[in-house]
C-alpha cells in the first residue's frame, strides 16, 4: 500500500549525537575534530538553547547503531536520537505504509490496482500535479468505456438487446472519431467515471458488434445523442418489432434527420498490409516479411515460399537430435542438418516425444492420434494434406503391429526403430524381442532384465508383451522378415508416402475454409483466440508455403485466430493448409537466423526443414 500526497514532507531519520553544549565555539571545535578523524555528514543543530553535534542521517536505526559503535571505539560518548526533517515538495510524494518517502515529482504513471473512494480500478493511472491538487487519469480499454456508456437493463428485457447493439455502434463511432480528431471533449472526457460494472446485456451488445462503426457521406460524422434507460422504450416504439441493430440504426438516423446513405463498416475485417521484406534465399526459395495493422492491433508474419518443382531443394520433417525423446533449438537443428531454412513442426509432450503422426525415410516414427490432419510427401514428390485416422504395421503379411516407438502394453506388439534411440526399453519377464537387421531375423530373446537392446541402424526390433508373445512363436532366427505400413483411409497406402508430419487442425480444403478443430478434438487453448501460430499450405502451381505469425507481444504482434490464419493463407493463393504447433513453439529460421519473433524461449521436438537435395536425408 502506498500514499500519494502533496505539500510538505516530514521525514524521520536517525542521527548519532556526540555533544550537547551551550558554547557554540566548543561545538565547532568538536565538529573539526570529527572531520579530522574522517567522519562526514556532521551537523550542529541549535535546540533548546543547546548546540548539538550530530553525525550521520539514516533511514534505519540499525545503520545509526553501527556508526555509534565506531564512534565509541574512537573515544566518543554517543547516543542515537531521532530527528524529524521537513522537506518542501513542489509536487507530489509517494510514501510507503511506514511513511517513508519513496519518490517525488509532478507526474507519476503507475500500473496495478487502485482503491479510490471504495472503488477498485485496474490498469494504468497518471497522477498529475496541477498546483491546486492531483488529477488522476485512468487508461482503460475501449470496450470497458462502451460498457459504461450503455444503459443498464434487466436481463429479462432482452427485447432491448438489439437497441443496445445499435447504441454501441453509435458510441464506438463517436469515440473513434474523437480519438482520431484529437478531440477529448464530450463523453470521451468523463470526470466522474468510476469504471463500468458491466452486466450481461452490455457485454453481449459490445462484444457482438466488436469493430463495427457507421458512416454517412463517407465520413464518421458525429450524432451527438445520449440515451438513458428511460429512453429505450421510446426507441423501441420508433422501430418495428424484430428489426436487427443495423436496421434500428438506419431508423434512428432517419428520425434524427441524418443523411440516408448510412453505411455499417466492420473494422475487424479491415486489414492494412505491407510487405516489408521479399528476398531470395536461393533459387526457388523466397523469404517474405509482412506487417499487418488490424482492428485488434499489429501483426508480424514471416513466410517461406518454396517452388517444389525446383528439384535442387527438398523438404522433410526432422526430429530434434534425431531421436525420441529429444528437444532442440530450431536454429541448432538447421545447423546440424545443414538446412537452408525451416519452421517448427508438430505437437509434443514435455520429454520431446511427438504427439501425432511422424514419418521419415519410409519409417514411421510416431502414430497418428484422433484422426488429425497430416502433411505427407510421396515417392514422386507429391504433397498431400489430409486426415489420417489410423496406422498399424503388418509383420510378414499377417501379424498386426499395434504401435511404434512407445511403451508396450500387455497384449500389444510394438516396433522400435533407430528413431527411438540407441536401445529399446527393458523387459519385465513377460516381453519377447525379435531383432531384425537387413530384413532378416538375427536374434530372438525373452527379456527378463531392465536393460535395453541396441537397435540396428539397418533394421528394427519387435517387442511383444504378455499373451501377444504367442503371435511371434513361429518366427525363427535367420529367416527373412517384412514389415509393411497399413494406413486408414486406404488411399494413404496407394500414395506410397515416404515422410509426413501430423499437427492440425486443417485450415483449407480445396481452396475453401474448413477448420476441423472440434472434429480433431483440439482443446480451446488452440482453437480459440489470437495466438502465435505456424501453418503449412500448398498452392495449385506446386508452391509450398510455410508461415509463422508472431503473437503475445501487443506492441509488436498480437497473434492471429485460426480463421484469420486460414483467410491469410487463402488470400495468398493456398488451396490446402493445416495448422502446426503454435504458441511459444512458433518460429522460423533462415540460414541460422531466427526471422520471426518467438513469444517464448522454447526447445522443439521437430521441425520442417528445407535442404539442398544433395544434403538429404
Amino acid at each position: 500500500k502506498y500514499m500519494i500526497k502533496t505539500g510538505p514532507s516530514f521525514q524521520q531519520v536517525y542521527m548519532v549525537q556526540v555533544l550537547a553544549t551551550g558554547d557554540p565555539d566548543r561545538a565547532r571545535e568538536i565538529k573539526t575534530r570529527l572531520t579530522g578523524q574522517g567522519y562526514s555528514d556532521i551537523e550542529i543543530i541549535k535546540e533548546d538553547n543547546f548546540y548539538k553535534v550530530r553525525v550521520g542521517k539514516f533511514q534505519l536505526e540499525s545503520e545509526a547503531r553501527k556508526l555509534e559503535e565506531q564512534l565509541r571505539i574512537d573515544g566518543w560518548q554517543t547516543w542515537v536520537r531521532t530527528w524529524r526533517i521537513e522537506e518542501d515538495l513542489s509536487g507530489m510524494g509517494i510514501y510507503n505504509i511506514e511513511g517513508e518517502l519513496l519518490a517525488r515529482g509532478t507526474n507519476f504513471i503507475l500500473e496495478g490496482n487502485l482503491n479510490l473512494d471504495g472503488r477498485l480500478y485496474q490498469g494504468f493511472y497518471e497522477f498529475l500535479y496541477s498546483g491546486n491538487g492531483i488529477t488522476i487519469y485512468n487508461t482503460t480499454g475501449l470496450n470497458t468505456i462502451l460498457y459504461g456508456l450503455l444503459p443498464t437493463i434487466p436481463d429479462s428485457d432482452q427485447e432491448y438487446i438489439e437497441i443496445l447493439k445499435a447504441l454501441t455502434v453509435l458510441y464506438r463511432t463517436d469515440v473513434i472519431r474523437a480519438k482520431l480528431a484529437g478531440n477529448y471533449e464530450g463523453f470521451l472526457k468523463l470526470p466522474n467515471y468510476q469504471g463500468a460494472e458491466a452486466g450481461y446485456s452490455q457485454i453481449k451488445a459490445v462484444n457482438e458488434t466488436d469493430g463495427e462503426i457507421f458512416s454517412w457521406s463517407d465520413r464518421m460524422n458525429r450524432i451527438n445523442v445520449q440515451f438513458t434507460s428511460n429512453d429505450l422504450a421510446g426507441i423501441l416504439a420508433l422501430v418495428e418489432e424484430g428489426l436487427d441493430y443495423r436496421e434500428i440504426l438506419r431508423t434512428l438516423a432517419a428520425v434524427l434527420e441524418v443523411e440516408t446513405d448510412l453505411k455499417i463498416i466492420d473494422l475487424s475485417e479491415q486489414i492494412e498490409q505491407r510487405a516489408l521484406v521479399e528476398a531470395e534465399v536461393t533459387s526457388g526459395l523466397k523469404y517474405k516479411e509482412i506487417r499487418q495493422l488490424t482492428w485488434w492491433g499489429p501483426r508480424v508474419i514471416t513466410l517461406l515460399d518454396l517452388n517444389m518443382d525446383q528439384i535442387a531443394l527438398k523438404t522433410a520433417p526432422y526430429l530434434a537430435r534425431g531421436q525420441i525423446p529429444g528437444l532442440e533449438d530450431l536454429a541448432d537443428m538447421l545447423k546440424r542438418e545443414q538446412a537452408l531454412a525451416g519452421i517448427n513442426g508438430g505437437y509434443f509432450n514435455y520429454t520431446g516425444k511427438p504427439l501425432g503422426f511422424m514419418m521419415k525415410e519410409g519409417q514411421v516414427i510416431s502414430e497418428p492420434i484422433k484422426g488429425r490432419t497430416v502433411v505427407a510427401w510421396t515417392e514422386c514428390g507429391k504433397v498431400i494434406i489430409d486426415h489420417l485416422q489410423k496406422w498399424q504395421g503388418i509383420l510378414n503379411g499377417e501379424i498386426v503391429i499395434n504401435g511404434v516407438n512407445r511403451e508396450v502394453k500387455p497384449g500389444e506388439i510394438v516396433v522400435f526403430n533407430k528413431y527411438y534411440g540407441e536401445q529399446t526399453p527393458g523387459g519385465d519377464g513377460q516381453t519377447r524381442e525379435i531383432v531384425v537387421s537387413n530384413n532378416s531375423v538375427v536374434e530372438i530373446r525373452d527379456k527378463t532384465s531392465t536393460e535395453g537392446t541396441p537397435i540396428p541402424g539397418d533394421g528394427f526390433i519387435i517387442q511383444a508383451r504378455g499373451e501377444a508373445r504367442e503371435k511371434l512363436q513361429e518366427i525363427v532366427v535367420g529367416e527373412p522378415i517384412s514389415l509393411e505400413d497399413d494406413f486408414y483411409p486406404d488411399f494413404w497406402d496407394k500414395e506410397h508416402i515416404v515422410s509426413g508430419l501430423g499437427a492440425g487442425p486443417r485450415l483449407l480444403e480445396g481452396g475453401k475454409l474448413n477448420i476441423t478443430g472440434e472434429e480433431e478434438e483440439f482443446q480451446n487453448d488452440i482453437l480459440l483466440g489470437r495466438a502465435p501460430r505456424s501453418a503449412l499450405g500448398i498452392t495449385p502451381d506446386r508452391h509450398l508455403i510455410l508461415v509463422t505469425v508472431d503473437g503475445r507481444q501487443p506492441d509488436l504482434s498480437i497473434g492471429i485466430t485460426l480463421e484469420n490464419l486460414a483467410l491469410f493463407m487463402q488470400d495468398y493463393g493456398v488451396i490446402d493448409a493445416l495448422n502446426l504447433d503454435g504458441g511459444g513453439s512458433a518460429r522460423m529460421v533462415v540460414r541460422s537466423f531466427t526471422m520471426s519473433n518467438p513469444s517464448a524461449k522454447r526447445l522443439l521436438s521437430s521441425g520442417l526443414l528445407i535442404k539442398f537435395a544433395g544434403n538429404l536425408p
